[in-house]
């Protein structure tokens, strides 16, 4: 058997850390469900969509193209919508979805129905317009309302810097100052145990 010279051990080891680094530009980030979060995989379908809307109305006509272009600059932005809903053994939780951004549609049915997953790039939420309205629904297992509004403001506040040029200034296409990425268990910041414990 050949003895290993020391350049064939280099290069050995400059190959082992190419495939160590490229395994960990692969890794899927995933992350476990809030508390209050675990019951609505369960109970969601058809009939009890566990999906809130919420909208803002403009005083012109939406364009879709600068919407779709803002959802696709807002969304990597955002963690915590960047998010798949997967089934473990035992519980559900969340795996980075690296799919692009859903599409925006002009809305055409009633609101807050079940969101399908694989009919939405394996995203959670939906981006619908209708004439002056930008309309966000979330299923609520992704985040809370605070969660829902931040996002829509983002995504208007971005929207508006395309249909408007002037407005962009010299920030670029940062994320408007006043938007939190903050993501918290509001169960647990919140819940006191009862005198009975």
């Amino acid at each position: 058997m050949k003895k290993k010279t020391t350049d064939t051990i280099a290069t050995d080891k400059a190959v082992k850390k190419e495939i160590k680094t490229a395994a960990k530009s692969r890794e899927i980030r995933w992350d476990r469900l809030d508390n209050t979060a675990h019951l609505f995989p369960v109970i969601a379908g058809d009939s009890m969509s566990n999906v809130y809307r919420i909208s803002v109305t403009l005083t012109e006509r939406i364009q879709p193209e600068p919407l779709q272009r803002a959802l696709d600059m807002v969304l990597p932005k955002f963690d915590g919508f960047n998010l798949r809903l997967r089934q473990g053994v035992f519980w559900y939780y969340f795996e980075e979805n690296g799919k692009p951004a859903p599409r925006v549609r002009e809305e055409n049915t009633f609101p807050c129905r079940f969101i399908y997953q694989n009919r939405n790039n394996s995203y959670m939420f939906r981006v619908t317009y209708y004439k002056y309205r930008i309309n966000l629904e979330v299923f609520h297992v992704l985040t809370d309302g605070m969660g829902g509004i931040n996002f829509l403001k983002e995504l208007t506040y971005q929207y508006l810097r395309l249909v408007h040029p002037e407005l962009k200034g010299d920030r670029g296409d940062d994320l408007n100052s006043t938007t939190s990425l903050n993501r918290e268990d509001s169960f647990l910041k919140n819940y006191r145990k009862s005198s009975n414990d």
